[in-house]
């Protein structure tokens, strides 16, 4: 590598129009070793051969090969060309396809190409070099019909790109590792690595600015010229303060082209490591997609799971359908046996999916359908699942710490068969676990929510009133915000409860927040959703995913992930990293508050006492009595300041978000009277309405993804139905009153408008709904209403809630105060897909107490 000084240089260097662009060729990393999510079909195989990736057909004509799977591919600019390099035997004439899909639209713009098959195949693709682009599909058809075997053997996936000379450059932050995080006492520092991706000279200068997690903000100028080929790193200010950070603007280069720059790198508390630690210890774990990468990718991604201190995977190495695919008398450990090698030589232990059907062992009627699913996720011939759990149970024993039956099962993308069949899957996968080894723990699959309001419904409380006695521990999910996640939660408690199995131990297996919405609120939710899973007795805990499936900014299920699909940092690795040193390994004590906005958990760990608080809607200043000998604050990105103890008592301040106060060798830490009465929530203010008037601004602005309830955020199957943002669909509420009662103006923007179907609830369509009270929270009315008018993408609604003396709602109603919610139904076309409220989530309760107070000035 070429190292570079960044100097000025004459601005005259950059005057002129943009140039009519350059030609180069780069390689696009198509083919790499042990990857096997490439989806090679039609009877044909694949494997990674001496360097290159060789497919063998055994007869046919041809075969593709798709990249829609995970990882997928990472997007390319725009190419005028695209040349596959390949080593073909025994093909005879041949034609090579190759498919290609806009970049973030997916599959919905995928383009197709033909091309003879030759040494190398050139597509004459003529992609617009503005746009970026994804690989879907390789494939070669045979013109023969002889049905003899053949093989080609992949070398290379090159783009011939002609582009601006901005649009050469590749732009990203380094660190000398491939987490791309500066590591405590490694001497590593942050560079901006700059390469010309073409062969002639390029120069180029900007203004970029790097901005971490708290704001705090650094100039990064550049000013380089590079020859083609050549890396330029510039340094960027050399930070102590840990969290992400993120580096973005503009370079310009010589032929006035622009290019936009977003990179990224993470100061962060980096984790060694340690012996398992054992069932019984609470531990901080990630999901692990392990079967998913390439051998390179695998022992990266478990380089990244002990970095950030993670001690727990939940992962399918295994399953009845890769260990017996050959038969009921076959049975193949050996890759199981290397992905169980990988987990436990990094000190990690495993929550282990083992449910799949091979074909030979799916029922008969089952088989007749078309659609893959039905067979390999429904039911096995009776008795052949038992077998299976037996030897497999019999092999790891208690090397893995859950036996996981099947996946969410109460979505119907994950289990496409009735409630008894259901029942005799846990039953016979039960009974085999513990005749392999009785000391091993059962879990009956992971529940999306503790119920869906589609598809499986019913089937969670089936297996709790049939198979009770069939498991061991019982797992839930549910993704989304934290406080949807505390609603949900407690009604599995209330679930269990009601089903006889609250004595079950419960454990909060897969559950996160997307960063799409924002990654600073997926790094609070991690500590949020830790905490209080851990204080409120799950027995482990497992955030959804270690690594981002795809590059695309829109797609929810994408944005799961404590780093991004090429390995960079997110907010959220640097919070988790954070937490697991704070409370890795701690003792919980007590809860010092836990609802009405209020949280506060207290941990014992290596004889220091350990507070976690944080507030829903404000900010206070608080003190506790304690004996602690010291006192020190650390925040969710690991960054810690000493506190003052001072008369027995250590002051700080607590917000939205979370942070930890830890006190040495304190055995006690009580809040005292003063911040006791202010931590008390208080009775919320009154929201003054005005007189109305054209130019008022909305007393409510429904915008954000807190206000929105996903009815499909469990189900990945139906992220194409999750709220994309305001545009998707949110709204601006006016009041006012009048002689006749109580009048509501909103104005909805909505992409796709769609209306009731005929005879049906007016909110089974695009609608508003209301809930008011008194001011006490009494006497609630609901009331929906249809549009009046509807242009473009923003449709109005214009409606009057009129005094009703039977019901209480009069004119002093009014003006004494009213509690009031308002709920925006979405229905694109399917049936409703979310709401968007005032209040989130309390919409349907009967209490109004959460609901804001109305009074209308004169």
């Amino acid at each position: 590598m070429i190292r570079l000084v960044a100097a000025a240089f004459a601005l005259a260097a950059f005057c002129g129009s943009v140039g009519a662009g350059i030609s180069y060729e780069e390689d696009i990393p198509a083919f790499r070793p042990g990857v096997d999510s490439y989806g090679v079909k039609h009877g044909a195989r694949g494997e990674w051969l001496g360097g290159r990736f060789v497919v063998s057909v055994p007869e046919g004509r041809g075969f593709i090969m798709e990249y829609s799977r995970y990882p997928g591919m990472k997007p390319f600019r725009g190419a005028d060309e695209i040349v596959v390099a390949a080593d073909s035997e025994g093909t005879g004439e041949a034609t090579a396809l190759l498919a290609l899909s806009e970049f973030p639209h997916g599959r919905k713009k995928q383009k197709t190409f033909y091309a003879p098959l030759a040494r190398e195949t050139r597509f004459k693709v003529k992609l617009n070099p503005q746009k970026k682009y994804q690989l879907e599909m390789i494939g070669v058809r045979r013109e023969e019909k002889d049905g003899k075997p053949w093989q080609i053997a992949f070398e290379s996936l090159r783009g011939v790109f002609n582009t601006t000379k901005a649009e050469a450059l590749r732009v990203e932050a380094e660190t000398g590792n491939p987490l791309h995080i500066v590591r405590e006492g490694r001497g590593e520092k942050p560079v901006l690595a700059i390469r010309n991706a073409a062969q002639e000279r390029i120069a180029a200068y900007g203004a970029l600015k790097m901005t971490g997690f708290h704001g705090d903000t650094f100039d990064v100028p550049v000013g380089v010229s590079l020859d083609g080929g050549q890396v330029a790193e510039i340094p960027v200010a050399d930070v102590a303060k840990k969290g992400v950070w993120k580096i973005g603007g503009e370079l310009k280069a010589d032929d006035g082209s622009v290019v936009q720059v977003d990179t990224r790198f993470a100061v962060m508390d980096c984790h060694g490591k340690t012996p398992k630690q054992p069932r019984g210890t609470f531990r901080l774990g990630v999901h692990w997609h392990i079967q998913r990468y390439s051998d390179e990718d695998r022992r990266l991604a478990a380089a990244a799971i002990v970095a950030c201190g993670a001690k727990l995977t939940r992962a399918d190495i295994a399953n009845m359908a890769s260990v017996q695919s050959g038969g009921p008398d076959c049975w193949d450990f050996a890759r199981s046996d290397a992905l169980m090698e990988t987990v436990e030589a990094n000190g990690l232990s495993i929550d282990a999916i083992i449910f799949r059907t091979p074909k030979w062992a799916a029922m008969p009627d089952k088989l007749t359908n078309s659609n893959w699913k039905v067979w390999s996720l429904g039911r096995p011939l009776p008795g052949t699942f038992e077998r299976f759990c037996e030897g497999f149970a019999r092999h790891y024993g208690t090397r893995i710490d859950y036996y996981e039956i099947g996946n969410e099962w109460d979505l119907p993308s994950f289990f496409p068969g009735t409630r008894e069949e259901a029942v005799a899957i846990l039953r016979e996968g039960y009974r085999g676990v513990k005749r392999g080894n009785p000391d091993c723990c059962v879990i009956p699959c992971g529940w999306a929510a503790p119920y869906v309001g589609h598809g499986n419904v019913g089937m969670h409380e089936a297996i709790l009133r049939h198979c009770s006695d069939c498991f061991d521990v019982h797992a839930i999910h549910r993704h989304g915000p934290f406080p949807k996640y505390v609603e949900s939660i407690h009604r599995f408690f209330e679930l269990r409860k009601r089903m006889g199995v609250s004595g079950k131990p419960w454990f909060s297996n897969e559950t996160a927040l997307t960063s799409v919405w924002s990654e600073r609120d997926a790094a609070l939710t991690v500590w949020k959703k830790i905490l209080w899973a851990w204080a409120n007795g799950s027995v482990d805990y497992i955030w959804y995913n270690l690594k981002g499936s795809g590059w695309d900014p829109k797609d929810p299920e994408q944005g799961y992930g404590l780093i991004t699909a090429d390995f960079r940092p997110r907010d959220t690795y640097v919070a988790f990293s954070a937490l697991a040193t704070v409370v890795g390994g701690a003792k919980f004590r007590r809860k010092v508050f836990d609802g009405d906005g209020r949280y506060w958990f207290e941990f014992e760990k290596d004889g220091d006492m350990v507070l976690t608080p944080w507030l829903d809607e404000k900010e206070l200043d608080v003190s506790v009595k304690t004996d602690a000998e010291s006192a020190m604050r650390v925040d969710v990105m690991g960054n810690r300041a000493r506190l003052p103890v001072a008369n027995g008592k250590v002051s700080f301040g607590v917000s939205s978000e979370p942070c930890a106060i830890v006190l040495g060798h304190a055995t006690f830490a009580d809040v005292d009277e003063a911040s006791m009465r202010a931590l008390n929530p208080a009775a919320p203010a009154a929201l003054e309405i005005p007189p109305d008037s054209p130019d008022r601004k909305p007393d409510f602005v429904l915008d954000s993804h807190g206000q929105v309830h996903d009815f499909f955020e469990g189900n990945p199957a139906e992220r194409e139905r999750l709220w994309k943002g305001p545009k998707d669909n949110s709204a601006k509420v006016w009041l006012a009153k009048d002689v006749r009662g109580l009048r509501i103006r909103v104005e909805v923007e909505d992409d796709a408008h769609c209306g009731p179907p005929a005879n049906a609830e007016r909110n089974e369509g695009d609608s508003v709904e209301v809930a008011i009270a008194d001011q006490h929270g009494n006497g609630q009315q609901r009331f929906c209403f249809a549009p009046t008018e509807r242009s473009g993408t923003s449709t109005r609604y214009d409606a009057l809630v009129p005094y009703d003396e039977s019901s209480g709602f009069a004119a002093k109603t009014l003006e004494d105060g009213i509690r009031f919610n308002l709920m925006v139904n979405d229905n694109d076309g399917d049936g409703r897909d979310a709401t968007i409220e005032i209040v989130p989530n309390t919409f349907h309760s009967k209490d109004m107490s959460a609901a804001p107070v109305v009074r209308f000035t004169k």
